[in-house]
């Protein structure tokens, strides 16, 4: 993917650059009192506005800053990495709550927010951008925060993911069971014909998280 690695760069400059220029309108200095950048305003997907740090953006930002201090230097240079890492270091914590409900610390949507929304963005951390996953240190948070989602951690609908998380967090029953679901016939003449629940029909949305999902189950990859 070298050919991207320009638009990967200038987007991660942009996040920096944009929120201490913001945190500087809002309260005179570029980075919030612990020193770290201040992701607002922001969204959390599409149901989360006016977000401030949102875990989907923050693990973004932390699985692709990784990835550009770990490339070859043939891709890169020592100036870029020191640059990458400083940016890393003041990226803020995920947010996170606290509940004897689901057993502990979980990750929230973003530090205003509890789950209101089935995007689920709080469970970005686990899918796509792979910080957590079997094998990988501190699932059980991952677990706690599929708990905090409630009935959308059996949603089956369109491009919903809990058939994508249900495998990533290594629960074979569930994933079994929403993953049969979400590949079960559409109502139409043709089988692959899902129905329009969100956006159209017929949604192929629905069939490529259901074959992802599908994929969980056979074989994962963790890189590093």
């Amino acid at each position: 993917i070298a050919r991207y690695l320009p638009l990967i760069e200038q987007s991660v400059i942009f996040y920096d650059e944009h929120y201490r220029f913001r945190c500087e309108q809002l309260t005179g200095k570029e980075l919030d009192g612990n020193g770290k950048l201040a992701i607002y305003p922001a969204n959390s997907l599409e149901d989360h506005w006016d977000a401030r740090n949102p875990t989907s953006v923050i693990a973004g930002l932390r699985r692709v800053l990784n990835e550009l201090i770990d490339l070859p230097e043939m891709y890169t240079s020592d100036v870029k990495r020191e640059r990458w890492q400083t940016i890393l270091d003041r990226l803020p914590e995920m947010p996170t709550g606290n509940s004897e409900e689901f057993g502990g610390r979980y990750l929230k949507p973003a530090e205003n927010y509890e789950h209101r929304s089935w995007h689920c963005p709080e469970m970005f951390p686990l899918y796509p951008y792979e910080l957590y996953g079997l094998g990988l240190p501190d699932l059980d948070l991952m677990e706690r925060t599929s708990l905090a989602t409630g009935q959308d951690r059996f949603a089956t609908r369109a491009w919903e993911q809990a058939n994508i998380h249900a495998p990533r967090l290594g629960d074979t029953e569930l994933a079994q069971r929403l993953n049969i679901k979400k590949m079960d016939n559409g109502p139409f003449r043709f089988p692959a014909f899902w129905p329009e629940t969100i956006d159209w029909a017929p949604d192929h949305n629905w069939g490529g998280s259901g074959m992802i999902g599908m994929q969980e189950m056979l074989m994962q990859t963790h890189g590093g």
